[in-house]
């Protein structure tokens, strides 16, 4: 009997589930993997919410203010919120900020203190230049120090919008202030080794003269549309999955050993629909198949296990 391979199948399976799945909604973000515009925190620790974790320093010192993040080089504590491991492609961060006037530089055109970055202390943004007529911003991958600076002061007390991309492919960091468009003005780090992203972190340190910055509308995302425009709202619908299909493969006429991903989706006001491509078919208890299912919501919160195979009528 002839064997049926559906490897080519497999990969559109998958991108064809996940058409399916974004159906639902027309306001889901897909490609953003964190947004908290820290609105529903009440002040006090960063901390003390869902989601963001000391990964260094004193607990407790990164404060929520009236609905912003409020940094100081005064304290040492870092933060961090985790998301789904990246390992391919673009991961961008921002967030709109301003810098307080230290009132005095002693260290003119050398600062040179980082305080967002990715995991493992990568693509690195620091103010890298106090002065009376403003501050600069730098970018860098792995180092310590600033590698390119931007070339204009930007006014304290100001909001901005930052925004950083880190490239698997090149290794470079690359840095937009305000930007409209991707191909605005930019710097960029030099090239580093980065092989996942999974954790995104403010950060405080000992700086000379002591630096305070407000944060607000973080945005971690795969898109730099998502990350330099208006922050989707937390209540917008989101999902996730966890795990892939490879190649399927079985005889004519015998349906395939079943494959699964984990699937979980938060905000919902629908069910989930998913539609096999031809030739396959999907199940969520991996007994009952069908060309077709809904995945169920309550209150507006999603989990399941999605099993897929190759049907027993696929064409060869």
């Amino acid at each position: 009997m002839k064997k049926a391979s559906k490897s080519p199948l497999s990969a559109l399976f998958f991108r064809a589930f996940f058409v399916c799945l974004l159906a639902f909604s027309s306001t889901l973000k897909a490609e953003v993997l964190v947004s908290d515009d820290f609105s529903t925190y009440p002040d006090g620790a960063l901390t003390d919410n869902v989601g963001w974790t000391k990964f260094s320093g004193t607990e407790g010192q990164i404060q929520v203010v009236a609905g912003a993040l409020t940094l100081t080089d005064a304290d040492s504590e870092d933060a961090g919120t985790a998301f789904a491991a990246q390992s391919s492609g673009e991961v961008f961060y921002a967030f709109d900020f301003s810098v307080a006037d230290p009132g005095s530089y002693p260290n003119i055109g050398t600062v040179y203190e980082y305080f967002a970055l990715f995991n493992d202390y990568g693509s690195r943004l620091d103010i890298a230049a106090f002065a009376v007529e403003g501050f600069k911003l730098g970018i860098a991958g792995g180092s310590s120090t600033a590698q390119s600076v931007w070339a204009t002061n930007l006014d304290y007390d100001t909001s901005y919008r930052a925004v950083v991309r880190s490239d698997f492919a090149t290794g470079i960091s690359t840095l937009w202030i305000s930007p409209s468009t991707i191909n605005d003005v930019n710097i960029g780090s030099s090239a580093d080794t980065v092989s996942q992203i999974t954790t995104f972190g403010f950060r405080q340190a000992g700086a000379t003269p002591n630096q305070t910055i407000s944060v607000d509308n973080l945005v971690v995302s795969t898109t730099f549309a998502e990350a330099a425009g208006d922050p989707p709202s937390p209540t917008d619908p989101a999902i996730s999955s966890t795990g892939s299909f490879s190649s399927f493969a079985t005889f004519l006429g015998t349906a395939s050993d079943s494959q699964s991903i984990d699937v979980g989706a938060v905000n919902l006001t629908e069910p989930i629909s998913v539609v096999a491509p031809i030739g396959f078919e999907v199940s969520l208890d991996d007994a009952t198949f069908a060309s077709s299912l809904s995945i169920t919501q309550t209150g507006g919160v999603s989990a399941a296990t999605l099993y897929a195979r190759v049907a027993a009528t696929a064409p060869e």
